[in-house]
């Protein structure tokens, strides 16, 4: 069974790199996260904490090894390129007070309410795994796990916005439901 998994999630890191920069990425991408899940769920389910520890571990070291052979392998540029203008997905209008204000305020729904919101959705998952029948140790260790996953989802989502609005709807997603589940159960 461990095999097994390990080997679902190695696989996994392999469609992720092999979907790496493809126009058709998608299916390889996103079949490659599954089979990395799915192999880290199964470790976890099997083995807890040290099942979840040893799948990431390898998971990660696969990453580094596809990552370091890619720096290895690809071609130097012939020449510096200078840099090009990108559209910001954000449009700051400097001059103004309501500019600064925008500005800070896309600050705080991207780091501290994405946070805050991550926080949410790890505990929540903390606790759907304590009524699952893990024991404590391993609801926490799965309630650590989720929290940075969580927030760099979130966090991700925010800015990938340009209206402010919408990133207020993207953290309210992820906190109310969360924060509902686990002042529910707990």
């Amino acid at each position: 069974m461990i095999a097994v998994a390990l080997i679902a999630a190695a696989f996994g890191v392999l469609l992720v790199r092999l979907g790496w920069g493809r126009e058709d990425r998608g299916l390889r991408v996103g079949a490659g996260w599954a089979l990395i899940a799915v192999g880290l769920v199964a470790l976890m389910g099997r083995d807890g904490a040290w099942g979840l520890a040893l799948g990431a571990s390898v998971a990660t070291l696969l990453a580094f090894v596809a990552l370091a052979h890619a720096a290895i392998t690809a071609p130097r540029p012939r020449r510096s390129t200078p840099p090009r203008d990108v559209a910001t997905t954000v449009t700051l209008h400097s001059e103004s007070w309501a500019g600064l204000g925008r500005r800070m305020l896309v600050f705080l729904l991207a780091v501290p309410a994405s946070a805050v919101a991550a926080m949410l959705v790890a505990l929540a998952g903390q606790t759907l795994a304590r009524a699952a029948g893990w024991g404590e140790a391993n609801a926490g260790v799965a309630g650590m796990f989720a929290f940075p996953v969580a927030w760099a989802v979130v966090t991700t989502l925010v800015m990938l916005k340009d209206r402010v609005m919408h990133m207020i709807r993207i953290v309210a997603v992820a906190a109310i439901p969360s924060a509902a589940l686990f002042w529910g159960m707990a």
